[in-house]
């Protein structure tokens, strides 16, 4: 008696996989899986990386701890000043 469908059913998801391996690489959403597998990481990465270069640059720009790196990275400056104060005039 041929085994059906329902049998498979009754199986743990491990021995299905395991009856199953060869199989899985020539079905038709196999490669598509892994394709969009792929993407999902690319998207969590570049994700990653814009959050963490945002931050870089609020620091930069808005912190006053990063005031000495300005000056640091500044060709030619020869002394450090602080920032002065929004609005104000030097």
């Amino acid at each position: 008696m041929p085994a059906s469908e329902d049998d498979d059913l009754a199986l743990p998801f491990g021995e299905l996989a395991a009856k199953y391996r060869e199989e899985f690489p020539a079905m038709p959403g196999y490669q598509l899986d892994l394709e969009l597998e792929s993407l999902t990481t690319s998207l969590y990465i570049f994700d990653r990386n814009y959050h963490d270069l945002k931050k870089l640059i609020d620091f930069y720009c808005l912190d006053p701890k990063a005031e000495f790196l300005q000056y640091v990275t500044r060709a030619g400056a020869t002394t450090w000043r602080p920032r002065s104060p929004r609005g104000a005039r030097p």
